[in-house]
């Protein structure tokens, strides 16, 4: 859980089968921090100032002030001698030791220390920046050398993948010998990622490959970003929706896009609301409401006057508008504020018995927390309380914001993934002043004796 002395990154949430794996969390206990496993036994001794979660084999640790890196066994890859320190990739990190800046590789062994530059930054590919007043230099640290650009600049970027983006008159890519490997032509560049970059030529976006060769050809406005291999891009000022190819799997008509859920996407059409299918078909909701709203696990809330009720994705209202606030739908509920208090509403417009909710959230992995009063619990999918309102924090509280200020419809916005019971069954809970973890019928795990828990996380 989250707490404002608390000196850990959040949690990262891996994707792919994770059953089998081990799991654990850093966790607090007195003054110190360690890793545990589901059931509250250390994996790694609670010695440390403060922790990182593992990226691969390896995490970052903090004692006596200082900084190191240990392994899974807790045994120092690098001692604890930096005031600053990042895990080595590709062989190199950062490291601050004495008000210094230098280069250490994967043994914590000084592979270059500054003498001449006013700061160094930026290291990637094993490639520095050195900052002179008026120019900076790339700098090889396997060998100290430094590396001539096409002009001096103080202008220089991190190299991702092997090539920096690199401007002269216009933008281009400089591998690592500080030669164009992609000529100036653009103007406006991005770093690469997976092996694809975007670029704007001509005053229009498009994708190149590290050949430079056009994988979309530049012909767009805007190109928002790929998910699941789709893109929101906009032309001749309206939006469409592009696949990897840059063909248009939605037609570029709309003033307004968002990206499909519940297979459809929220559009604004020549100043009309509606929804889009995937066959690319304008759906309009109801011609009586005021306002409608994004869909969300495959329904929509919509507002007439100034109450708030939900449609179905046949654009058909199934639970009339008569609520004051309402938040997006979850799982198989809605979630609606009936006489200053939160309750849930199924698809049958039939609501939940729960008393006094101050709070409601999304559900996931089958349950979904609960507040009533001061403390919290969690009821599955059936309405049935399964883990009794009876804890004074939960993991829920710092993974989702669910009352945020924008609107009608209140969204949820994700910090997390997903919280620790969706991939792996356990639900981290503070009671009175300690926190334990608990399996989904609510029996305890981990004993209540740690003073912080972070998310689980395979291991």
């Amino acid at each position: 859980m989250k707490g404002k002395s608390l000196l850990v990154l959040l949690a990262i949430v891996f994707s792919g089968v994770v059953s089998a794996q081990q799991i654990a969390a850093i966790a607090k206990k007195g003054t110190n921090f360690g890793f545990i496993d589901k059931t509250g036994k250390w994996v790694i001794e609670p010695k440390y100032q403060a922790l990182q979660t593992f990226k691969g084999e390896f995490a970052l640790a903090k004692i006596n002030n200082l900084w190191g890196v240990i392994n899974k066994q807790g045994e120092w890859v690098i001692k604890a001698q930096y005031q600053s320190l990042k895990i080595p990739r590709n062989g190199y990190a950062m490291a601050k030791q004495k008000d210094e800046w230098k280069v250490v590789d994967d043994m914590g062994e000084t592979v270059y220390q500054n003498t001449e530059y006013k700061k160094i930054d930026k290291l990637g590919n094993g490639i520095l920046i050195g900052y002179q007043k008026k120019y900076a230099d790339y700098i090889d640290v396997s060998t100290g050398k430094i590396i001539a650009t096409p002009i001096q600049t103080k202008a220089l970027y991190k190299f991702s993948e092997g090539l920096a983006r690199f401007k002269g008159k216009k933008w281009g890519y400089i591998d690592k010998t500080g030669k164009y490997a992609i000529p100036p032509q653009f103007d406006e560049v991005k770093d690469f990622i997976n092996s694809k970059a975007m670029v704007k030529k001509d005053e229009k976006w498009g994708q190149i490959d590290k050949t430079g060769n056009w994988i979309i050809k530049a012909e767009f406005d805007l190109i928002k970003g790929f998910k699941k291999g789709k893109a929101l891009a906009k032309q001749n000022g309206k939006y469409g929706i592009i696949d990897e190819k840059g063909s248009w799997v939605i037609k570029p008509l709309y003033e307004k896009l968002r990206h499909f859920n519940s297979g459809l996407a929220f559009a604004t059409k020549e100043g009309v609301v509606g929804y889009v299918n995937e066959s690319g078909e304008f759906k309009l909701p109801p011609a009586n409401i005021a306002r409608a709203y994004p869909f969300s696990d495959g329904y929509a809330m919509v507002r007439v006057d100034e109450t708030i009720g939900y449609m179905n994705t046949d654009m058909k209202i199934i639970i009339a508008p008569k609520y004051v606030k309402a938040l997006d739908w979850g799982g198989p509920f809605g979630r609606v504020m009936i006489n200053e208090k939160w309750t849930f509403v199924n698809a049958s417009g039939e609501e939940l018995e729960i008393a006094r909710a101050q709070k409601l959230y999304k559900f996931h992995g089958g349950l979904a927390a609960i507040k009533a009063g001061d403390k919290y619990g969690y009821i599955n999918e059936s309405g049935e309380i399964v883990i009794l309102i009876s804890y004074t924090n939960i993991e829920d509280e710092f993974l989702y914001n669910a009352m945020s200020n924008s609107g009608w419809g209140m969204t949820a916005r994700p910090v997390f993934e997903e919280p620790s019971r969706d991939k792996f069954g356990v639900i981290i809970v503070k009671k009175r002043t300690k926190y334990g973890v608990l399996d989904k019928s609510g029996n305890i795990l981990a004993p209540f004796e740690f003073d912080d828990i972070r998310a689980f996380y395979p291991f």
